[in-house]
């Protein structure tokens, strides 16, 4: 989940994530540099550090200039994040927006599943796919 950094210590009391990745812009002003990706997992026991899984909390990719969508981030981000869970093979994103997961997804060759309730949205996010 993409958050505010504004509002870091509140979804970590409320929600308790397993674990905080920091997306870093690489751009723009220090206040809105640096941006939240609160992770939850369902197993507990699932290891997430080490080879192959997350080695690093901060990930640095500059956003998309150009967007489609107002929320639209980065597909290099999303394939990184997504390369964290190689047993995943169904990814599920509750507000496909501009449909950056699934691009991410099809990258990786795994399957994906979402929703929008946006027409407009799922035009943009059918172009980008078969692109």
């Amino acid at each position: 989940m993409f958050n505010s950094s504004q509002r870091l210590v509140e979804i970590c009391q409320r929600f308790n994530p397993r674990t905080v990745l920091i997306w870093d812009k690489k751009c723009g002003m220090t206040a809105f540099r640096y941006e939240p990706i609160f992770l939850f997992i369902r197993d507990p026991k699932e290891k997430i550090w080490g080879p192959g899984r997350i080695y690093r909390n901060c990930i640095g990719c500059v956003p998309v200039r150009n967007k489609q969508h107002i929320n639209e981030n980065p597909v290099k981000l999303y394939v990184e994040l997504l390369k964290f869970f190689p047993k995943a093979n169904m990814i599920l994103d509750p507000f496909m927006g501009s449909w950056t997961t699934a691009v991410a997804a099809k990258e990786l060759d795994k399957k994906w599943l979402g929703t929008d309730n946006s027409i407009s949205c799922c035009e943009i996010g059918k172009k980008r796919l078969e692109e």
